[in-house]
């Protein structure tokens, strides 16, 4: 280890000619490190922290029916209460229900009073987990062909170390998976336009992953893999104006292989929902979202770009040197004394590999910025292209770093990523600790006060690195600085935060009311999707007006309500409500958990009725 990050730090800017075998990051020892370094990164939290509302309990709850299901309708069609959720295709659902199936089978299958607490949420969140490590691994494997062995290495750091990617990767949701199918895809279109004017034809392999991986990414979010990967071939077709090598795409032949992936899916499901449901929700979730923004996700030109140090944090340090290097290099052709000897002779050493970067972040990001329906991680599949361009740039110091600091802009550039590093490292969890009712016992502030010395003492070394122009160990500083917070925050702060987690305090209330969990419940309000997780199947959505009728229905039922001023006089001063913060709808919520026999419903069918 400690030769391997020697190894690192001395690195020079280095030839992309350079062999992976003679150096310690591009060999097998240090894939594994790599892969060890990912884990650290991307574990903590994933146990400790409940289900989250609403895309990842939605998700979790899909999956779990298909564990429970008895039929193979259940995994055609993912269904939520009974009703399809077709907004998503099913890989991921898939990959976690076969999680669950190998590490909590029967706890998926058990009824909720002997379920753990958090639903074992951790075994839905796994897929994400190793989609995240899986995309550093190829992005490593990526740079190392496409310059040198530590610039692959920093590379795959920066990519598992990004904002988007911690928080992301502890839900059991889509992207991180689909992260991995756009490397797959991205680094296979590499090799194959990279080797374009060699005469011999392209090795079947890279064409086979291609297809592959293009179909993989459809069947886990759509057309965003294939919007991804058309926008590249276009953008490099017409800046160098040559369309001869898409021949070597096996354009005929290689959509066969995608085709087979997805169509039968795609014809089992629509022939069970109907052609008409299946292809309204395609339309809704594609076109729908890029006219107009869904459920309040909306944001203006520039959403992205000016949340990107963010985004892109601790990577954002090199925003500006990575993509004004990538520009000169990638469109210019860059400056002599940055090419290899061996390729001098061309006139355009390490241009590929720069252009190849600029195409796969530009146009997406752009086409993004365009759509209506915004959110922070819509963004996500352009990260590895970034990743490698600002892990290429920490390798020139003398040539990008040094000029460019002279400039009081770039001054003023890293002057502000160190506010901004200061503000998440340190501002996020004193002040989430600090107004978020945070238990404050001895083992829980020690605790805290570990993580936040060894944040400040990375910070100090980091600000005294950059000082010194050190760019490359400020970086690599940096991501450690991310880990720290990201353990303080996924498993001291967050997990403890009572008032924001409503759904579990409400099945513990509602299991010690009945512990055999027979009883039939529903809820009424406070209906968020965790709730439904957390309940196995057995908690039903209800409106208030239609709580009188299912009350006469079921006698020795249980009510989940959230308060209301027209239902207050209804029920029992004593009654313990449960009280929180409503992180999905930004409102302070009161919920009640009782028995029918409690309530008037001659009452009850009054007050909903005025």
């Amino acid at each position: 280890m400690n030769t391997l990050s020697t190894s690192l730090l001395n690195a020079r800017s280095p030839d992309p000619a350079h062999s992976v075998r003679n150096h310690p990051t591009g060999s097998v020892r240090g894939g594994t490190i790599l892969a060890v370094i990912g884990l650290l990164l991307l574990m903590p939290g994933i146990f400790a922290l409940p289900p989250i509302d609403r895309d990842e309990s939605r998700f979790a709850e899909a999956s779990r029916r298909m564990v429970v299901g008895e039929s193979i309708d259940d995994w055609i069609v993912p269904k939520i209460l009974d009703r399809p959720r077709l907004n998503k295709p099913p890989l991921i659902y898939w990959l976690q229900a076969g999680s669950v199936r190998l590490f909590a089978h029967e706890e998926a299958n058990a009824s909720a009073p002997n379920s753990p607490s958090n639903g074992n949420i951790w075994a839905y969140r796994l897929p994400s987990v190793l989609g995240a490590l899986l995309a550093g691994l190829m992005t490593w494997r990526l740079g190392c062909r496409m310059f040198s062995p530590p610039v692959g290495f920093t590379a795959a750091l920066l990519l598992m170390s990004c904002m988007v990617v911690m928080v992301d990767a502890r839900q059991a949701r889509t992207d991180q998976v689909l992260l991995a199918t756009v490397v797959a895809t991205q680094w296979s279109l590499w090799e194959i336009w990279h080797h374009r004017h060699r005469r011999q034809n392209t090795n079947a392999a890279w064409i086979a992953m291609f297809w592959l991986s293009l179909g993989l990414g459809i069947m886990t979010k759509g057309p965003v893999v294939p919007a991804l990967a058309g926008l590249t071939i276009a953008s490099l077709c017409l800046i160098e104006w040559r369309f001869r090598w898409l021949w070597r795409l096996k354009p005929i032949m290689g959509p066969f292989l995608t085709i087979t992936i997805v169509a039968p899916w795609i014809v089992l499901v629509g022939e069970r929902v109907g052609w008409s449901t299946f292809l309204h929700t395609m339309w809704d979730e594609t076109f729908g979202r890029s006219i107009s923004a869904m459920e309040g996700h909306r944001g203006p030109p520039g959403y992205y770009l000016l949340l990107s140090p963010a985004l892109l944090w601790p990577a954002s340090l090199a925003l500006v040197p990575a993509l004004y290097r990538g520009f000169a290099v990638g469109l210019n052709g860059g400056k002599k004394s940055e090419k290899s000897p061996a390729c001098r002779k061309s006139g355009w050493a390490g241009r590929d590999q720069e252009l190849f970067c600029l195409v796969w972040l530009i146009p997406f990001w752009l086409m993004f910025e365009l759509v209506a329906t915004k959110l922070p991680h819509y963004v996500l599949p352009t990260f590895p292209a970034f990743a490698l361009l600002a892990s290429r740039t920490l390798y020139a110091k003398n040539t990008v770093w040094r000029p460019m600091m002279r400039s009081v802009a770039m001054k003023t550039a890293v002057g502000g990523w160190c506010v901004l590093s200061a503000g998440l490292a340190l501002g996020v969890p004193i002040g989430l600790a600090a107004v978020g009712n945070w238990p404050t016992t001895p083992s829980n502030l020690l605790q805290l006060a570990v993580i936040l010395c060894g944040i400040s003492a990375g910070f100090v070394l980091l600000v005294q690195f950059l000082r010194q122009g050190e760019f490359l160990k400020s970086q690599l500083l940096a991501v450690l600085v991310a880990f720290l917070l990201h353990v303080g925050f996924m498993t001291i702060i967050l997990p403890k935060l009572d008032s924001i987690w409503i759904s579990p305090r409400i099945i513990e209330t509602l299991n010690e009311i009945d512990p055999t969990g027979e009883r039939p419940a529903v809820a009424a309000g406070y209906q968020e999707d965790s709730l439904i997780f957390l309940g196995q199947g057995r908690i039903r959505r209800i409106a208030y007006a239609d709580l009188p009728t299912w009350i006469q229905e079921h006698p020795s039922g249980l009510l989940i309500l959230q308060e209301h001023p027209r239902l207050q006089d209804l029920f029992p001063s004593n009654l313990p409500t449960i009280e929180g913060f409503n992180y999905s709808t930004g409102s302070e919520v009161r919920v009640m958990v009782l028995p029918c026999a409690e309530v008037d419903s001659s009452l009850l069918s009054e007050a909903s009725e005025s």
